[in-house]
């Protein structure tokens, strides 16, 4: 596996704080740390952009408000697999993520920035999983979605994975946990407020569809990619995404609609040919 190289330097958590985005977004900053998860080497360290679906999607639930502009979905992109439509299980949040192939060329410093008018097109996105003949079993359905059945290949692709957990964090600088007693506290140190969430990546996702030799992405140059193989697998764009889910009747999985981008992130090229390497994201979203 070619090594990452690290294109910003780690930064503390008070550089957080100075952090702003000038484009869209109301987020004081964020961190997104890419690792090696069994042998916990730094492979990408950066700060993500809120994106125009993403920035409405903030603004809204902020103030209350209805959206003005609707947005295409993801699920009308890829023509996911539906269940029939009524009143949606829970309220729109942000519960998973995506990765794809459009971030970046052939080397590092291909890098692309990320335009907050843009998205990761459904062409460029990496199915988690693309299985052949046979579906994911009933407790993988709680985890993976964006579910579509590609007929002439046989294949069933998920395009989404669940966040595996989101945790609040109020806390001073050095890590003390901040009570309801601060607005008497003595303390200089300076507070942080941010939300920290887990995504992953196993050494079972992502590479079928490269594996299968049925995959022709668009690239980071807006080519179409000749078919790729397991030695092309990689990884070099992710966003979170939100939406609503519906509980299907019949099966009882949750089938998610109006799928949007939140945020994206471009990094270096993270290769897949390697079976053995699993990744863990750590997304930090400072307030």
């Amino acid at each position: 596996m070619n090594k990452i190289i690290n294109l910003n330097d780690k930064i503390s958590q008070e550089d957080m704080l100075t952090i702003s985005q000038v484009d869209f977004g109301c987020p004081k900053g964020t961190e997104i740390i890419i690792k090696d998860k069994d042998s916990g080497e730094i492979l990408y360290n950066g700060h993500n952009k809120t994106i125009i679906a993403g920035s409405q999607y903030i603004a809204t639930k902020l103030f209350g408000i209805q959206n003005k502009v609707t947005f295409p979905s993801y699920n009308n992109e890829l023509e996911l697999e539906e269940i029939t439509r009524g009143a949606s299980d829970n309220e729109p949040l942000i519960w998973g993520f995506c990765v794809g192939i459009s971030g970046c060329g052939s080397g590092a410093s291909d890098l692309y920035p990320v335009d907050a008018l843009k998205h990761i097109p459904g062409s460029s996105l990496v199915p988690f999983r693309y299985e052949l003949t046979d579906d994911i079993d009933s407790d993988m359905r709680d985890i993976y979605f964006g579910r579509k059945y590609y007929e002439g290949y046989d294949r069933y692709a998920y395009y989404f994975k669940k966040i595996e957990n989101k945790q609040l964090h109020l806390e001073y600088t050095d890590g003390t946990e901040i009570t309801s007693s601060v607005y008497g506290a003595t303390s200089s140190l300076k507070g942080l407020c941010y939300v920290e969430a887990a995504l992953g990546i196993t050494k079972s996702d992502c590479r079928d569809i490269f594996a299968s030799g049925e995959f022709t992405p668009t690239l980071a140059d807006g080519s179409v990619s000749p078919p790729l193989s397991l030695a092309d697998a990689r990884i070099n764009t992710l966003s979170l995404v939100q939406g609503w889910y519906k509980t299907g009747a019949s099966d009882g999985f949750k089938y998610y609609y109006t799928i949007h981008p939140v945020t994206q992130i471009n990094f270096p090229n993270i290769a897949l040919v390697d079976s053995t390497l699993s990744v863990e994201i750590i997304y930090r979203v400072y307030f």
